[in-house]
């Protein structure tokens, strides 16, 4: 997203900070089209990656979690948009659910923790 909105002529200071997708989605809000512009195509982005996944794993429902489930009002629609065109038939319609702002962190505490001591039944591997 700070990529689009930099070549569209926009200063992009910290575009890593925790509040940053926040500010985008206020301002995508407030009518700046470039940043509605910007959300959007993230929201594309998205669904390309996100049809690999499903096209490859087969998963029963998509999780989307962290400062990006701000924005899912915007996203959504795109990512819907892309899977139906590019998933295949059985992934077309798979149900993406949103996730609190801390799963993301919940998530690489819980890999780093399984990582560190052994808490994973026998024969589980990550």
């Amino acid at each position: 997203m700070a990529r689009y909105l930099s070549e569209q002529g926009e200063i992009i200071a910290q575009p890593f900070l925790p509040d940053f997708v926040m500010t985008c989605v206020k301002r995508a809000g407030s009518g700046e089209k470039t940043y509605l512009a910007a959300l959007r195509s993230l929201g594309e982005s998205l669904g390309i990656g996100l049809s690999n996944l499903v096209n490859t794993l087969n998963p029963n429902t998509v999780y989307l979690g962290g400062t990006i489930s701000e924005a899912s009002h915007i996203t959504l629609p795109e990512i819907h948009r892309v899977l139906r065109h590019r998933a295949m038939w059985m992934n077309k319609d798979i149900p993406i659910r949103l996730s609190s702002l801390r799963s993301v962190a919940i998530g690489a505490a819980g890999l780093a923790l399984s990582k560190a001591i052994d808490i994973l039944p026998q024969g589980v591997k990550m």
